[in-house]
């Protein structure tokens, strides 16, 4: 912990965050990180902010956040 900030995974920061913003390189490691299964983990009411490459967010995925953000 530094700066009064402690370092978490990916999938325990998701239902934590009111607004996520996504800013990486497209590459395979990053592909479909932003998976269904951690959009599920949001919690309601979540924005997505894709700032990065569309392979990044999964496909199926990138529908619900259309709809879940409405």
């Amino acid at each position: 912990e530094e700066h009064g900030v402690t370092r978490v995974g990916l999938d325990e920061l998701m239902p934590q965050v009111d607004l996520l913003t996504i800013h990486c390189p497209e590459s395979p490691a990053t592909e479909d990180l932003i998976s269904a299964e951690r959009i599920r983990r949001l919690k309601r009411g979540a924005y997505v902010l894709n700032l990065a490459r569309a392979s990044i967010v999964n496909d199926a995925s990138g529908a619900r956040l259309v709809f879940t953000a409405t």
